[in-house]
């Protein structure tokens, strides 16, 4: 079943973040699907700071600070990562990605085409 065809609302953070005024890393957007959050940054390039990027978000939306939805901060919903780079994934990229994901516990993956990005969300909704 494609994420398309899923009821999912999409957050552009550029815009929410700077609307408020916050001074915290952020990744692009969040897409929000049923009790999922999908942290994405787009990028061309995937760097050590786009996880750090995601790895903020994550805990300082965990800890209460940011609400961005009332429904978002419950103990049923999961989190999810995602790097998307339009050429290349560093190889310190995914070194780093094993100790963070271990670190804060929420997946976090990489992928390089919009196909792709659209299949991991599909294949993540399905778990």
């Amino acid at each position: 079943m494609s994420s398309k065809k899923r009821k999912c609302k999409e957050i552009d953070l550029e815009e929410w973040i700077k609307e408020r005024h916050l001074q915290i890393k952020h990744p692009d957007r969040l897409l929000i699907c049923d009790n999922i959050i999908f942290l994405i940054e787009e990028t061309s390039v995937a760097k050590k700071e786009d996880i750090e990027k995601i790895e903020e978000i994550y805990n300082v939306i965990k800890s209460g600070e940011l609400t961005i939805n009332e429904s978002l901060v419950h103990k049923s919903t999961r989190y999810c990562g995602i790097i998307h780079a339009k050429r290349k994934i560093d190889m310190l990229v995914e070194r780093n990605l094993a100790f963070v994901i271990k670190k804060i516990g929420i997946p976090i993956i990489t992928v390089n085409c919009e196909e792709l990005l659209n299949s991991k969300i599909d294949e993540f909704l399905t778990l």
